[in-house]
């Protein structure tokens, strides 16, 4: 006559890498119930053949279920999940890698603000002699000038757009840079002291 092989309460937890508590409260909930409780010391033994069963409940854990949707994939379907339990699994998995993805960027856009602010914050002020500056301000009419002006911009919008990109303005909590030159007008002649 053949002998089953019984574990009790606490070889069976270390056996699936799950605590004595847990093995009890899958007892109360009904998923997994011992195969005996000896009556007069009311230890619980788990026999060789519930390991797969255990094994299962683990898997659709770690997959996302639910213990009670686990508790009716084990009674219904013999440890299966149905195709539309987990068509539900995969659409929460799609929304949740979305929204990590949008978290990673947004901390990643954070981080690199934080980087380039502390090159920029890292400066040395030093004295220089006076020098002479000389600037030029004329106002343009716009209707006469569209040919340079659009040669101009068409110039200038990509150095101030790499320069926009350098200083990483596109982070909402910073300014931004319009990629259109200013057009300023009038005269100006001066002596400037840094």
């Amino acid at each position: 006559m053949k002998t089953k092989i019984k574990f009790k309460i606490g070889e069976f937890s270390k056996i699936n890498q799950i605590t004595v508590k847990t093995l009890r409260h899958y007892e109360k909930i009904g998923l997994i119930a011992p195969c005996e409780v000896d009556e007069w010391t009311k230890y619980r033994y788990y026999d060789v053949s519930q390991l797969k069963k255990m094994s299962t409940i683990i898997y659709l854990k770690r997959l996302g279920f639910a213990l009670n949707e686990i508790k009716d994939i084990m009674n219904k379907d013999g440890g299966i999940p149905s195709f539309e339990m987990i068509e539900v699994k995969l659409k929460l998995c799609k929304d949740e890698i979305k929204r990590l993805e949008v978290l990673h960027e947004e901390l990643s856009e954070l981080k690199n603000s934080l980087k380039n602010r502390t090159k920029m914050d890292e400066f040395v002020i030093k004295s220089l002699p006076a020098i002479i500056v000389a600037r030029h301000r004329s106002v343009v009419n716009l209707k006469s000038a569209t040919k340079p002006l659009n040669v101009l911009i068409a110039f200038t919008r990509p150095l101030i757009t790499e320069f926009a990109d350098n200083l990483n303005l596109k982070h909402p909590l910073l300014p931004t840079i319009s990629p259109y030159p200013t057009i300023v007008t009038g005269k100006q002649i001066g002596r400037a002291h840094v």
